[in-house]
């Protein structure tokens, strides 16, 4: 008999310890499905007003024979842009909302900046540039859409057609005073602004240089069927058989390189 009770008490006992048990878990699988259910708060919206953040002092350019302090927001952290990307937001005199400024930046890479056309400012030593945003990416023109969606064999049909566009824009820098048998060695659809379908700005002089001999089209970094295979890459994971596929939506960085957002 007593053996029984005790037995009887040990069972409530575990009983009654294994209901928290039993609480918590039910708890935590509620919390997890309320996670799943609840939306995440977008960080931009279209339409709205862009978040406020603290600037940052960026570097000292001369504005003409004026010495401005420009100010701004780091909008890449990517060490391949050494110093980083700056959206100005502070430069008086300049404006702000349509110049970028680029800290770290090498003396090939000034001299590509500054005769291609694009420096707005620089620094006393030069490696701090002030550009201007031009054009649009590749991703915002009307026909990037409609080739993803016409399917893989249309769509690397297009990217080639602005492949030969960049190539031949890229024998045009070389015509340029001071950029003569200057390679960019970076032609990839990131380092292109496009002002129209079949007008483009090159950008990023970061890889640029002189070289050695006369420049080759068929052996220099520049060739065409290397900038024809980066740009197909722009057709991503479509196949043979896809056709009506909405193209893939404009990283983060490149949102914010390209509208200014977030």
């Amino acid at each position: 008999m007593i053996h029984s009770i005790t037995l009887f008490l040990l069972a409530c006992i575990v009983a009654t310890q294994a209901v928290p048990i039993a609480s918590t878990s039910h708890e935590a699988g509620m919390d997890r499905m309320l996670a799943k259910r609840t939306p995440k708060t977008p960080s931009c919206h279209k339409n709205s007003k862009l978040r406020k953040r603290a600037a940052v002092d960026i570097c000292t350019v001369k504005l003409g024979s004026t010495s401005i302090l420009i100010k701004g927001e780091k909008i890449s952290t990517d060490d391949s842009y050494r110093g980083g990307i700056y959206m100005i937001t502070e430069a008086p005199g300049l404006g702000t909302g349509h110049f970028f400024a680029k800290k770290g930046v090498s003396a090939n890479e000034l001299h590509g900046t500054e005769k291609s056309g694009l420096l707005k400012a620089k620094s006393e030593d030069g490696t701090c540039i002030v550009v201007e945003k031009v054009g649009k990416d590749i991703r915002e023109l009307p026909s990037y859409a409609t080739a993803h969606r016409a399917g893989l064999k249309e769509c690397e049909k297009w990217a080639t057609g602005k492949a030969e566009i960049v190539f031949r824009e890229a024998q045009v820098m070389r015509t340029k005073p001071g950029l003569e048998n200057w390679q960019h060695s970076d032609l990839k659809p990131a380092n292109t602004r496009w002002i129209s379908e079949t007008q483009v700005v090159l950008i990023d002089f970061g890889e640029a240089k002189p070289l050695a001999t006369p420049y080759n089209a068929n052996t220099d970094n520049d060739k065409l069927v290397d900038i024809e295979f980066l740009f197909k890459g722009l057709c991503g994971a479509l196949t043979k058989s896809s056709k009506n596929v909405d193209p893939p939506a404009m990283t983060p960085l490149k949102s914010t390189l390209i509208n200014g957002a977030c």
